[in-house]
């Protein structure tokens, strides 16, 4: 015998649950009606809480689901990477501003396409840093004294062995940003180039 409801006492109890599934859903609704001002308020801090990236992903799946509700966006039944029959699918937005055009993915595919975007968002982050670096070197290298730029760009052209290094060439960059450095934290010191005034 199914033990009974403890709240209507008539009908059968859910899977490990005190009550049947009317009276679940009407003891959730009065516990939702009772502690509204608690979930919004709650609801309120953690939406403060999320970033920007955060919240562009939410309404990016927000929208794709009210497509995929209304019809405007159809389910595929098999994974869209070539040679994927897995049907078990997810909807892989590429484009957080445009939700409607996404990639129907099984889970293995969605991590490779996550690793590409974390790289990809990496390599934009050390681009970004670089040009940083690079315009911040702009500025402090043409605020130099003409005899400290040209000493600078002495030891910057000696490559190894005594080549003379191109003004195009990455190590001629490099050797020219490190010289900088040690000109400004006052390491470096070139004989009789920097001496005297």
């Amino acid at each position: 015998m199914t033990p009974k409801c403890t709240r209507c006492r008539t009908n059968p109890r859910l899977a490990r649950q005190r009550y049947c599934r009317s009276c679940a859903t009407a003891y959730n609704r009065e516990w939702r009606e009772k502690n509204r001002p608690a979930i919004n308020k709650r609801r309120c801090e953690a939406a403060e809480k999320r970033s920007s990236g955060q919240k562009a992903r939410d309404k990016a799946r927000s929208a794709l689901a009210m497509a995929i509700r209304r019809g405007a966006v159809k389910r595929l039944s098999v994974c869209e990477a070539p040679e994927c029959l897995e049907t078990a699918l997810f909807a892989w937005i590429a484009d957080l501003g445009r939700p409607r055009e996404i990639e129907w993915v099984c889970r293995e595919h969605r991590e490779i396409r996550r690793a590409e975007l974390s790289e990809a968002q990496a390599a934009a982050a050390r681009r970004a840093a670089l040009a940083e670096v690079r315009s911040a070197f702009d500025v402090g290298f043409a605020a130099l004294p003409e005899r400290v730029q040209t000493a600078l760009r002495e030891y910057a052209a000696k490559g190894p062995a005594g080549i003379t290094l191109s003004v195009e060439a990455p190590l001629y960059k490099s050797n020219l940003l490190r010289a900088f450095e040690a000109y400004r934290s006052g390491r470096f010191v070139t004989p009789g180039s920097l001496s005297g005034s």
